[in-house]
C-alpha cells in the first residue's frame, strides 16, 4: 500500500509539471550541449512556507545531465515527500540566453500519462550565480504553436525581452546543499519504503 501511495504522490507531482507546462518539442540537440562539472551535486530551494525542492545534478556524459527532483515539506521536524521525478538535461544558448531543456524520463510518467506523455519537455532559463542557480521557466503556453526545435529557438529568440515569454513564472533560486548534507538526508530519508 505505501509503494502504491509513493507512486500516487510522484505522478500528482509529475502530471503537475505538466499542468504548469511541458511541450512536445525539444529545445536545441543535447548532442551540441556542454556539460558543466560544477553544476554536479545536490541543490536547494526552500519557501517560506516550509515547502521545497532539493535536485541532484549528475552529469551524465560531456553533453547531458540526469536531474533528480525532490518535493518535499516540513511541519516542524517532520519531513513529507511531496513527489519525485526524474530527468534528462541539457543547456542551449538562445539570444544570449541559457537555456536549460528538461526532458522527464520517469518511468512512472511514462506509464500512466497515455496520451500526455509526448508533451515532456520544459524549459528555464538558468543563471549561474556563486554558490547559487537561478530557474525561471518559459511559458510554454507561449511557445506551444512551435512545432519543430528550430520553430522553438526562434520563437525563444525573438521573443526573449518579451514578459509573455516568462508570464506566470516566479523564479526559483537554488543554493548548493553540499554543506546541508545532514537536511539533505533527513529529506531523502521521507523517500524510503518504510522498514
Amino acid at each position: 500500500m505505501f509503494a502504491r501511495s509513493i507512486r500516487v504522490a510522484s505522478l500528482v507531482f509529475v502530471l503537475a509539471l505538466i499542468a504548469i507546462g511541458c511541450h512536445t518539442v525539444p529545445l536545441g540537440d543535447p548532442e551540441k550541449s556542454v556539460s558543466d562539472a560544477k553544476l554536479a551535486g545536490f541543490w536547494m530551494s526552500q519557501k517560506a512556507d516550509k515547502s521545497g525542492m532539493l535536485v541532484h545534478i549528475t552529469v551524465y556524459d560531456k553533453h547531458t545531465y540526469v536531474i533528480t527532483a525532490y518535493g518535499f515539506s516540513e511541519n516542524g521536524d517532520v519531513v513529507k515527500a511531496d513527489g519525485k521525478y526524474v530527468t534528462k538535461a541539457w543547456e542551449t544558448k538562445v539570444a544570449d540566453m541559457d537555456v536549460m531543456t528538461f526532458e522527464i524520463i520517469d518511468p512512472d510518467f511514462q506509464a500512466s500519462a497515455g496520451k500526455e506523455a509526448a508533451a515532456k519537455y520544459s524549459y528555464y532559463r538558468i543563471r549561474k550565480l556563486d554558490g547559487s542557480i537561478e530557474m525561471t521557466a518559459l511559458n510554454t503556453d507561449f511557445l506551444k504553436d512551435t512545432k519543430t526545435p528550430q520553430e522553438l529557438e526562434k520563437k525563444i529568440a525573438d521573443n526573449v525581452n518579451n514578459p509573455e515569454l516568462f508570464k506566470g513564472s516566479d523564479s526559483m533560486i537554488f543554493k548548493s546543499a553540499a554543506e546541508r548534507m545532514d537536511e539533505v538526508k533527513k529529506i531523502l530519508k521521507a523517500f524510503e519504503p518504510p522498514k
